[in-house]
């Protein structure tokens, strides 16, 4: 599957050259470039497989990560703690209730 054209929107020499790729990209290009969720970026930059660099108050994805991924895939499994952790406590607090209710006449 061939890599989506990058966005054009450079400014200085790479805008009048089109063989330049740009060096980064927003956020919202790379989910359109990549098909995914603002989530999704946002969990692959947490755990360090899309780097980002902020400049001023805009966090811009690098390209060669965006290409990458587009390219190879990932393989990346976000850890399921917060989910586990909810579960466990969600158990927890059913055998309480479970304790604090008295039997049922049969």
């Amino acid at each position: 599957m061939p890599l989506p054209e990058a966005p054009r929107r450079t400014v200085g020499p790479a805008a009048h050259s089109p063989s330049l790729e740009p060096l980064l990209v927003s956020i919202s290009d790379g989910q359109r470039l990549l098909g995914i969720s603002r989530g999704t970026i946002n969990n692959l930059m947490a755990e360090g497989v899309i780097r980002s660099s902020k400049i001023g108050y805009r966090h811009m994805l690098r390209y060669e990560d965006i290409k990458r991924i587009a390219l190879e895939g990932t393989n990346h499994r976000f850890p399921r703690d917060g989910l586990d952790r909810l579960n466990q406590q969600t158990a927890a607090r059913r055998r309480r209730h479970q304790q604090t209710q008295p039997e049922a006449p049969r």
